[in-house]
């Protein structure tokens, strides 16, 4: 049975002006968009919907233009503003005032952090905290056309009804177990990664194949890429549509003479190859000292794979244990990582393993089981077995 309550559509200033007066004096806030991203360099903001905890809002922000006020609400720290998976959301808040919405609350994350799946989508979020069965009809919408159908804004109603009183439960029982302040490092975490996500950041060692690359060719794969991007950018256009990235490793690996030689690269066109010319010269002309350095590859632990299985089923068993879902602590890189750093004996490396909640949680007894000081055995339960750890000698 779903929520009744009013169901307002905003897409004058007048009514936009009364939503804002509204959410002024509200402490909780639901917030969701909708946005296309396949066609531009940015995302294109088709849609804001709102829930408070008594009324519904969808604000068509292509109507209405300027939505700084709402903006400013939604980064009021003294405000609990309530997502799920809110990572393109904390991007769009960003992106709009310059500011990490660090006070909102993601409830995929929270959800995770108390046992259930993770990430779980919204529907299922509904489903399994509050019974209630979503059609999700409208996944594949262009929210960018106008006039919205009934069922589009159906669908957009939807996806922020459910969000205020799903948070009321899931709250009482982060509280109860005293994961407050887990849920705000997991959100921070998240929001600092989508800052590194950012075109500030080293976007251009994403690359698929890039950690093949020297130094030097390294250079000129970070130039072409910053080009791309640029030019990208200006055109409103996604990068891949200008230069695909294999193309610009196939750059970094060649040496052409010329912009005539980038010509016989398919895929490239005629008008672009003397600026990516220009590119590679740039990457040719950095300073040995300069070059940017080969990242650390994934560390090759094929001798100890055995030991990265152990421990993931030891995580595992530990997270059954503690209602948490072992897709939020750590993948099975973050794992080689670890078994890395017990090998160099270093206990302060790059797994994630090692740092915040999870050392306190999972790290002593990873370490006793790496030195022998504890053992592993299977424990029958009503419902199947766990892994439980002991003591030498116990």
């Amino acid at each position: 049975m779903k929520a009744a309550l009013p169901e307002i559509f905003i897409d004058t200033p007048e009514q936009y002006d009364e939503c804002c007066t509204q959410l002024e004096s509200e402490v909780l806030i639901g917030f969701d968009t909708e946005f296309i991203g396949e066609q531009s360099y940015n995302p294109e903001l088709c849609l804001i919907q709102l829930s408070t905890e008594q009324s519904l809002y969808v604000i068509d922000p292509i109507a209405l233009g300027d939505i700084k006020k709402l903006w400013s609400i939604l980064l009021d720290p003294e405000k609990t503003v309530i997502v799920h998976s809110g990572r393109e959301e904390a991007r769009m808040a960003r992106a709009a005032t310059g500011k990490m919405p660090l006070h909102f609350f993601d409830l995929q994350i929270a959800l995770g952090l108390i046992g259930y799946h993770y990430p779980i989508s919204y529907a299922g979020m509904v489903r399994d905290t509050l019974r209630i069965r979503l059609h999700k009809s409208e996944t594949l919408t262009d929210w960018s056309k106008r006039p919205l159908s009934d069922r589009q804004l159906a669908y957009a109603f939807d996806d922020v009804r459910f969000l205020i009183p799903i948070y009321r439960k899931v709250e009482r029982k982060l509280k109860k177990i005293h994961r407050q302040e887990w849920l705000k490092d997991e959100w921070e975490k998240y929001c600092q990664k989508a800052v590194r996500d950012n075109k500030e950041t080293e976007r251009w060692r994403k690359i698929k194949g890039v950690g093949n690359l020297d130094r030097r060719q390294l250079a000129i794969a970070r130039e072409v890429y910053e080009w791309r991007e640029s030019r990208a950018e200006s055109l409103n256009r996604p990068s891949r549509f200008l230069l695909r990235d294999d193309l610009i490793l196939e750059i970094a690996r060649r040496t052409p003479r010329s912009p005539k030689d980038l010509e016989t690269l398919r895929g490239i066109s005629s008008r672009d190859t003397e600026q990516l010319y220009q590119a590679y010269l740039r990457g040719m002309e950095i300073p040995e000292d300069k070059l940017p350095k080969v990242t650390p590859r994934e560390p090759d632990l094929d001798e100890y794979t055995w030991v990265v299985q152990i421990f993931s089923a030891v995580m595992a068993s530990i997270c059954k244990q503690n209602s948490l879902h072992p897709a939020l602590v750590a993948t099975q890189s973050d794992l080689k990582w670890l078994v890395k750093s017990f090998k160099s004996k270093k206990t302060t490396g790059d797994s994630i393993l090692l740092k915040g909640w999870r050392r306190d949680l999972f790290y002593q007894t990873f370490q006793d089981l790496w030195d022998g000081r504890q053992a592993m055995r299977l424990k029958r339960e009503k419902r199947g077995f766990s892994i439980e750890c002991t003591k030498v000698g116990d």
